[in-house]
């Protein structure tokens, strides 16, 4: 939700999402340019342009590290040529413990992992899922200010005394030190005259 996340997502997708892409084949040494198969022209379909695809995968996939799509259309290789995006909170990867099987619940609906198209990046291993950098980012940022309140919690709250106050004449007991104290503390908070001692001084 803040502006500056928001204002880094856009952007790097803005970039991704523009860049040229072509594709070519090897012949021998020499590379040939080919036409551009139906995923990266229309991956979405008709209604969703290469650059609003990639734009939304970009946005999904530095949000949440994932971006997950059902593969509705193959070529003549069997390749995906149509991949409907779909919303990232609605997606849910299933992995078992100790078994390496990954389906996907979509809305409810299972899917297995042949039917659906996942990108993802930071991954972790044993992990079927990549983890994503604004949680890492928070994360960070948390801990960095938790240890800034616990230093402003421990040098100004109380972890290390303020002042001392000192009789260099006697020793003195606890009682008689603790009502010291409130009454230093009273003239003090009040901004007042404290008085002591037995031959008096007036000192500003």
């Amino acid at each position: 939700r803040h502006s500056a996340v928001w204002a880094c997502l856009r952007i790097r997708a803005d970039l991704i999402s523009t860049f040229p892409h072509d594709v070519f084949r090897q012949v021998g040494d020499i590379q040939v340019e080919v036409p551009k198969p139906p995923v990266l022209v229309t991956p979405g379909g008709e209604h969703w342009p290469y650059t609003h695809w990639m734009y939304a995968t970009q946005f999904d996939i530095d949000r949440t590290g994932n971006t997950i799509g059902l593969i509705t259309e193959r070529d003549g290789n069997g390749f995906p040529a149509r991949i409907d995006l779909q919303p990232i909170n609605n997606c849910t990867v299933l992995q078992r413990k100790g078994e390496t099987t990954i389906k996907y619940r979509i809305d409810g609906t299972e899917y297995p992992a042949e039917k659906v198209w996942h990108e993802r990046q930071y991954p972790v291993a044993g992990l079927a899922v990549g983890l994503s950098p604004v949680a890492y980012a928070a994360w960070s940022i948390s801990e960095g200010l938790s240890m800034q309140q616990f230093a402003l919690q421990w040098f100004g709250g109380g972890g290390v005394p303020k002042a001392r106050l000192k009789n260099k004449e006697k020793r003195v007991p606890p009682k008689e030190a603790a009502i010291i104290k409130e009454r230093w503390r009273a003239t003090v908070a009040n901004g007042d005259l404290f008085v002591h001692g037995s031959d008096w001084e007036y000192d500003m």
